[in-house]
């Protein structure tokens, strides 16, 4: 059951690195090393979903800064559960209900998990149709893991937009996910990229230009040049 934890940033890297979590226990699996470049994909998500924060907060709307701090950090931890040897279990957008799970079981706050487990906008109407599919193996439940909060909606949108630990555009990011040829590194149904989740990246881009009265590539200008690094925090050495 979830509790009252909100993990400070250093909680959360040590969340990644950990080599176990003794107490918990999720089924029965293990819990995995984190890949370094995950970890790399997870700081990068939280810099810039932290900017934007900020920016968010000081024009006056309300944002839980130590929710999407943690949520940006933790948004992939269900990776850890995660056996490419586990046959048939571990279908796409496993690792969101795996991190629900984890983040529960340590008893950290909801609004946190809610960014972890909606990090990859997937509503229900879609699961039901990937569970058809049967490339996807689709385990989850057939219900909207969508993103409702604020804090949920800036981490889903960066963690989008950060290929890797490199910050793409919007219409690049379009260009790679339209593509369903066999052998598309991001290969997805064509009808749920056209008819959702394009649109509903288009409105979270219109949207944050709106509230922070600044466009998306101004921030990645601004994180690409260092310039993030003399204000705020350092990134932590792993």
């Amino acid at each position: 059951m979830s509790g009252d934890w909100i993990p400070t940033r250093d909680e959360c890297l040590d969340m990644l690195t950990a080599e176990n979590f003794p107490e918990i226990r999720i089924d029965d699996r293990i819990l995995q090393p984190m890949k370094r470049e995950t970890i790399e994909h997870s700081i990068e998500v939280e810099t810039l979903a932290m900017k934007y924060g900020r920016d968010i907060k000081r024009l006056g709307w309300t944002i839980n800064l130590g929710v999407l701090d943690a949520g940006a950090l933790l948004h992939d931890i269900g990776k850890r559960l995660i056996d490419k040897d586990r046959p048939g279990s571990d279908g796409y957008g496993a690792h969101n209900d795996l991190g629900r799970r984890l983040l529960e079981a340590r008893g950290v706050h909801p609004d946190v998990i809610h960014v972890v487990e909606s990090h990859s906008a997937m509503p229900a109407e879609w699961i039901r149709k990937l569970r058809k599919v049967d490339i996807y193996n689709i385990t989850l439940e057939d219900r909207d893991y969508m993103p409702r909060t604020l804090e949920a909606e800036v981490v889903c949108y960066v963690d989008k937009l950060t290929d890797g630990s490199k910050y793409v555009t919007l219409a690049e990011w379009m260009a790679e996910h339209n593509r369903d040829a066999p052998g598309s590194r991001k290969v997805r149904s064509k009808e749920y990229f056209e008819s959702f989740q394009r649109d509903f990246m288009i409105a979270l881009h219109e949207k944050f230009m709106i509230m922070t009265e600044v466009p998306y590539e101004e921030y990645v200008k601004y994180e690409k040049s260092g310039m993030h690094q003399t204000h705020g925090r350092h990134k932590r050495t792993l």
